[in-house]
């Protein structure tokens, strides 16, 4: 009992420290990031050897619970919104490869309740992370950063995100398995679809449309979802941006182009990144505006260069 005491302190800790440094209104966003990382990771440490300053098991708890403080940080930096996240350690319940490892659980919180989401361990000392695959029933390795993104809806009624990773890798990346929307209150399943390398996710300011940017190793696609009807718009293109700037390309590849949502202007309007390379040796970038309800192009602004 006393050992869950102490790991009950560490989450609650982890959670409070990390919602006093996104809050903080001293620093700048520019800066911010990097206060994350270095100082939060500092203070968790710190905190977690004072906790087990008064444990009968002396330098030998310390360790772990400074163990447990590095790999939660490390899994904390793979989520947008963390602290709409709690991080549950369960001590040293497994091995692989003949070490002990900890489980990490990660879950989501509603308004009144959590729900689980994804788990995880990791071997600091080879440097080598672990997901919990549910088709596999067992813990996969995994390479690279994966950036599981979340955004509430502005009227606090919807969560955007992103969850699971897919036992398929591409070029040794493993995807991730799946983007949704859930409802706060109940934690329903509301919409979902297949997850990719990278996700994003932008409400309209009404709360009634949301924006999600999904990619590859080259390419970024945009969809636009209906909130309550859940359903996929007429998503922005390149053969429409290109018909509405009067432009013709001799693109590359028409696989590899990037359309980027960046921001939304209004309720029903949504500026847009785009950028291609031409079988001529050039790249061009810009940027446009789609109306999601009259899905018209407007406001395109294109430069071309010398691809680097």
């Amino acid at each position: 009992m006393y050992w869950n005491l102490k790991c009950t302190i560490m989450v609650k800790t982890i959670n409070s420290l990390s919602t006093f440094s996104q809050n903080a209104s001293i620093l700048s966003a520019a800066t911010m990031p990097k206060y994350n990382k270095s100082v939060l990771s500092l203070l968790l440490t710190i905190t977690l050897i004072c906790c087990g300053c008064t444990s009968v098991s002396g330098p030998s708890q310390n360790a772990s619970l400074e163990k447990q403080a590095q790999e939660i940080a490390l899994i904390r930096e793979y989520f947008e919104e963390p602290e709409d996240r709690n991080f549950d350690v369960e001590p040293e319940l497994f091995s692989i490869d003949d070490v002990q490892l900890n489980a990490i659980k990660v879950s989501g919180t509603l308004h009144d309740g959590k729900y689980l989401m994804d788990t995880f361990a990791v071997d600091t000392a080879s440097e080598k992370k672990y997901f919990y695959s549910q088709e596999e029933k067992q813990y996969v390795e995994f390479l690279g950063d994966p950036f599981f993104a979340s955004a509430d809806s502005p009227d606090e009624k919807y969560r955007a995100e992103s969850v699971g990773m897919s036992e398929d890798s591409v070029s040794g990346l493993i995807p991730l398995k799946e983007m949704r929307v859930i409802d706060l209150e109940s934690g329903t399943i509301l919409w979902s679809d297949r997850g990719f390398l990278n996700n994003q996710f932008l409400w309209s300011p009404d709360s009634s449309y949301l924006a999600i940017g999904y990619s590859g190793r080259t390419w970024t696609e945009t969809k636009v979802i209906e909130i309550g009807t859940w359903s996929e718009l007429p998503n922005p293109n390149i053969n429409g941006l290109l018909l509405a700037a009067d432009q013709e390309a001799d693109l590359a590849d028409a696989g590899l182009t990037v359309i980027e949502p960046l921001k939304w202007e209004t309720d029903n309007s949504l500026l847009l990144k785009a950028e291609w390379d031409t079988n001529t040796g050039e790249k061009v970038t810009g940027e446009f505006k789609y109306n999601i309800q009259t899905h018209v192009y407007s406001n395109a602004k294109l430069e071309t260069e010398l691809a680097g």
